[in-house]
């Protein structure tokens, strides 16, 4: 939050905001702050300096030999499925979410 032109980090969070590994609920951000979102969260790093901005970075550093990375294999897909919806443990829970919907609604007596 910008307030009288002094950056201020405010943790809402429930596992914590830290800097120099100590615990914050508030602090003034300066440049260059770096703090981490919870004991095992990301890092982030706060900077007062403005970058140009580069609106086709990403086209222009694009590999295109990662596209294979991105392919769904269909077959693998609908393999992992079919195991999913044959296991006995998901069938018990499809039985029970089939009895509490039927409980919840009961049926039209008109």
């Amino acid at each position: 939050m910008l307030s009288d032109g002094v950056w201020a980090l405010h943790s809402i969070g429930r596992h914590g905001t830290l800097i120099d590994d100590r615990v914050v609920s508030e602090a003034k951000l300066e440049h260059l702050t770096v703090f981490r979102l919870g004991a095992g969260g990301p890092m982030l790093r706060f900077d007062t300096i403005a970058l140009p901005q580069r609106r086709s970075e990403t086209i222009d550093n694009f590999n295109a030999d990662i596209l294979s990375m991105l392919e769904v294999d269909e077959a693998r897909t609908q393999h992992e499925v079919n195991q999913i919806a044959e296991n006995d443990l998901f069938r018990q829970l499809q039985e029970q979410s089939r009895l509490i919907k039927a409980k919840g609604n009961p049926p039209d007596r008109s």
